[in-house]
């Protein structure tokens, strides 16, 4: 599976050296995988790399969960992250 991201990142040339990413995960299956995937090339890229997460206040304790194991899964990496809160259901309310 590795190989076969790689090989999509070379082929359509996804990627360049020394560059700045900023990887937006939700704490699903999908954006970890991508942020694992990301982890595993960053030193082969020489990438700078930011996770991004939004917890919305839409989910309760289950958005929390996401959140912390979001944050705990970049700080074991040594990924420079940037955490952010909204009160989305607040917000639509009051319109």
């Amino acid at each position: 599976m590795l190989d076969k991201a790689l090989g999509a990142v070379e082929k359509y040339n996804m990627l360049s050296p020394g560059a700045a990413v900023i990887a937006a995960v939700s704490g699903g299956a999908d954006s970890m995988a991508m942020l694992l995937f990301l982890m595993k090339i960053r030193e082969r890229y020489s990438l700078s790399l930011t996770v991004a997460h939004v917890n919305h206040g839409l989910r309760g304790e289950e958005a929390r969960r996401d959140e912390n194991y979001v944050r705990s899964s970049q700080s074991r990496e040594g990924s420079h992250a940037r955490n952010a809160g909204a009160e989305c259901a607040t917000s639509s309310l009051n319109r």
